[in-house]
């Protein structure tokens, strides 16, 4: 993953492992990203500081599960799509883990956000983009490409 100013000038690498790191969204103070990463093979959840560092598990069960973003509360949204889908709100503090059933068996994206407030998203076959929440910088996510001029 890569981060970039708003003017598509300085990338940073974020992450350099050898899975595909994707998908995801900042915290609301800006200061972390949450990720899903396929580190082992099935897709699992993580979170890092906006700089890259401290890359670390949150959720690893069996199956596939995506992290969607953080809620402006902190909790954590992400889904386990072991079967039909199931979404979950984690919250990272208490390490409460809550089932949101009304979402059950929808297959994402899900927004949380009111359209007018949500950053753009902009997904294509091999990468995609999230603006920070300050909209001062992004970051890029890929299926190992290096950054293109866009």
């Amino acid at each position: 993953m890569w981060r970039f100013r708003g003017d598509f000038t300085d990338p940073v690498r974020l992450t350099d492992s050898p899975g595909d790191d994707y998908a995801g969204g900042w915290s609301p103070d800006g200061s972390q990203i949450l990720f899903t990463t396929k580190r082992r093979d099935a897709g699992d959840v993580w979170v890092m500081q906006a700089d890259g560092t401290g890359a670390h598990s949150v959720i690893a069960w069996d199956g596939n599960q995506s992290a969607e973003g953080f809620l402006p509360d902190g909790r954590m949204l992400l889904s386990d799509n072991l079967g039909k889908p199931e979404w979950y709100l984690f919250a990272p503090r208490s390490g409460r883990l809550e089932r949101v059933g009304i979402l059950s068996g929808i297959d994402g994206p899900v927004a949380w956000r009111a359209a007018t407030v949500r950053p753009p998203l902009r997904t294509a076959m091999t990468a995609w983009y999230r603006w920070s929440p300050t909209l001062n910088s992004f970051m890029r996510g890929s299926v190992k490409h290096q950054p293109k001029h866009l």
